[in-house]
């Protein structure tokens, strides 16, 4: 399947939801050469991403991101994707081709003005968000985000950045029990909403190892 080359420019908007979750509990969902970062003493960053692509990106999409921890391999840092969630079929292929990440193809719905996100696989319901509307606004300000990733034996780091204008928000996240990220402790959390967002996710670093 065609898809466009590494790196995608991305426009639209989006949110994410920080948590501090317990490191015990995300080990299982992170590579297991990969040293999970502690922010707090047994605790390490995770969040929830959604957004939406709109007219001007290389592809115009939906996608969920779950990223259970900040991890670190020798001096690369960056979120881990557990789970990755989109509505086109060459974002999948893509995504998978380009950076080894785990995509794999859901419907959406998220009504904004009512604040409210849902993700479901068929009946399965992944997760549902429901998002206060943004406390305040910050304008153009720069978005970056480095992750690794891993495509067969290798392990990838890549990064977007860009700028949007931001918003402080709340949310409450759904998550059923039978939700594959369920384990992983998401409830309430704060974040930011991200609008008029240019993001490019860079090519994938392929990184040494021994």
């Amino acid at each position: 399947m065609k898809y466009p080359p590494a790196p995608w420019r991305l426009r639209g908007r989006a949110v994410c939801l920080f948590y501090l979750l317990d490191i015990a509990r995300v080990r299982a969902f992170v590579s297991p050469e990969l040293s999970i970062l502690a922010v707090l003493p047994g605790k390490t960053l995770g969040g929830i991403y959604l957004a939406a692509y709109q007219p001007g990106s290389v592809l115009e999409y939906h996608e969920l991101i779950i990223i259970p921890a900040l991890v670190r391999y020798r001096w690369r840092l960056g979120a881990w994707i557990s789970h990755i969630y989109v509505d086109e079929q060459r974002s999948v292929a893509g995504g998978r081709d380009i950076w080894g990440l785990p995509k794999q193809l859901a419907e959406f719905t998220w009504d904004e003005s009512a604040g409210q996100g849902v993700v479901r696989q068929g009946a399965q319901l992944l997760c549902k968000l429901c998002l206060s509307q943004p406390l305040f606004w910050l304008r153009g300000l720069p978005v970056a985000l480095p992750a690794l990733s891993r495509k067969e034996e290798d392990l990838l780091w890549f990064q977007g950045t860009g700028t949007a204008r931001l918003g402080i928000t709340r949310g409450e996240v759904d998550i059923p029990l039978t939700s594959p990220f369920s384990a992983l402790g998401f409830s309430r959390g704060f974040g930011i909403h991200l609008h008029h967002l240019e993001l490019v996710v860079s090519a994938p670093v392929r990184l040494t190892r021994p």
